[in-house]
């Protein structure tokens, strides 16, 4: 099974989500960026309005008469478009502070405009600067005596303290606000920017996981239909709704390809069996006219011998066109018509039977243990599938060693059947190709005692055949033991 974060779903929703949070992200900080500008800049031009207008109302109480700050000679006039923005219950707390000469003249009723500091004084005439204390944002006007367009109206013709005449006394003027409505609302900002992300980014990355899904689903159709036709099923083909993709040519191309792979795998299994049938009749032949020969008490004993070899050679050919034939019939696809309930125990215990003289000529012990079951097949398949796995313990063990067939009901909806020897073991290189074809492990015994290779390879199909499975276990010098499982 493929691991999930080496998949190409996986690493498309990665590249997928990466790009989300760049784009969510960047989309994110430059609106709260922008809005956070507007937000002060909307700020800042209410606080030069405000000043604009209060110093422009700024003016003597009794015009030709000197200031003084000891009577309430100062008049600060306040527009009326600018009384709404200085009241107290203003949401974005406006206040202001007039200073004359160092000294307060007149301030906002505002909480805010208590404990006032007074700002350092800045010469030039229409001098404006701002200050941040805190949460609160300050303009500040500086008159410097001279008429200007802001202390224009404030005038002293008379000479009077502190003043020349024709001069203005020194005047500071200053609007401020609070931040924290400003502040409020770009937390707002931000938590509705981040809530409308993570909402967004869910969004997306569950819309991008189902489509890269639908994606990758052809491609696990094409990889089943792959595995299913490796495994032997090569009738299966590869059927893609979206036949017009790169993965509908990719399906068309490899259907193409399991077509010429069938075709090529029908005309070997046909030469298989036809050259088989061939070979039949002269091997019969050969081996009817070797043992007819043998029968003649006058054959000298270098004849007899010859015919003896000739005899042995057409047995182990026969052997080998009948193994053939069975392959050739599997690999064919034609399977088996009978198929009836049997006796598997049954069928092991005539099996053992018919290898009992040669296990005793060997001076091989054979252990049985067989547990009555019933499996759904051929039953002269099944019996060579026995045959075969005994047969080929006794050949391979030395004598006095055993043999050990069992036959068992593994779970409810199969059963095993399981052949082990004693005897020296298979080496772990060549477990993986011990069931194919014309494979020995051992090299040296090639081609004696009637031994084709075809054995183990022949019991794989038969098992197969029957929707089962065939497996091996071994060590060195701890024997071997063949499993078969069958469905009950």
């Amino acid at each position: 099974m493929t691991n999930l974060f080496q998949s190409i779903r996986w690493r498309l929703q990665a590249w997928h989500t990466l790009l989300l949070v760049v784009v969510l992200s960047g989309f994110g900080a430059v609106s709260y960026l922008f809005l956070r500008n507007n937000l002060y800049n909307e700020v800042e031009e209410e606080l030069q309005r405000g000043l604009s207008a209060l110093a422009s109302g700024v003016k003597s109480e009794k015009p030709g008469g000197e200031i003084r700050l000891s009577e309430p000679a100062l008049l600060l006039r306040v527009p009326r478009d600018q009384e709404q923005r200085f009241a107290p219950d203003n949401e974005h707390s406006f206040y202001f502070a007039v200073w004359i000469d160092g000294q307060i003249a007149r301030k906002s009723s505002s909480p805010l405009a208590e404990d006032l500091p007074v700002p350092q004084w800045k010469s030039g005439t229409d001098r404006i600067t701002v200050r941040t204390r805190g949460k609160l944002r300050e303009h500040i006007a500086f008159s410097s005596g001279r008429a200007n367009k802001l202390f224009g109206e404030l005038k002293s013709p008379s000479a009077g303290k502190g003043t020349r005449p024709g001069e203005l006394p020194r005047a500071i003027v200053l609007v401020g606000c609070s931040l924290e409505n400003v502040d409020s609302e770009l937390r707002k900002l931000g938590s509705l920017l981040a809530v409308s992300g993570v909402v967004i980014f869910a969004m997306g990355t569950s819309i991008g996981w189902l489509f890269s899904g639908q994606a990758i689903n052809s491609i696990g159709t094409i990889s089943d239909a792959a595995k299913e036709i490796a495994a032997g099923d090569s009738s299966l083909r590869i059927d893609l709704q979206d036949t017009d993709s790169e993965l509908g040519e990719l399906a068309s191309v490899l259907n193409e390809s399991f077509d010429r792979l069938r075709d090529s795998q029908a005309r070997q299994a046909q030469f298989t069996a036809d050259a088989s049938h061939e070979l039949r009749t002269p091997a019969f032949v050969v081996l009817s006219q070797a043992q007819l020969a043998l029968r003649n008490k006058e054959l000298s004993e270098e004849n007899r011998e010859a015919f003896q070899v000739c005899e042995s050679a057409a047995v182990q050919m026969k052997e080998l066109i009948e193994s053939l034939l069975v392959l050739a019939r599997q690999d064919s696809g034609a399977q088996s018509e009978v198929r009836e309930t049997c006796q598997l125990d049954k069928i092991a215990g005539e099996a053992v039977d018919l290898l009992q003289p040669l296990a005793s000529k060997k001076g091989v012990t054979v252990r049985t243990e067989l547990k009555p079951v019933e499996v759904t097949g051929d039953p002269s398949l099944l019996r060579q599938v026995v045959a075969n796995l005994v047969n080929n313990a006794i050949e391979y063990i030395k004598p006095s060693d055993e043999v050990r067939i069992s036959v068992d009901q593994d779970s409810e909806s199969s059963v095993v059947l399981t052949v082990a020897d004693n005897g020296p073991g298979i080496s772990p290189e060549n477990l993986p190709r011990l069931f194919d074809r014309f494979y020995r492990a051992d090299q040296s015994r090639s081609g004696q005692n009637g031994h084709t290779g075809l054995g183990l390879a022949i019991c794989k199909v038969i098992v197969e055949a029957h929707q089962g499975e065939i497996s091996v276990s071994s060590e060195l010098g701890n024997g071997a033991t063949f499993s078969v499982n069958l469905p009950a």
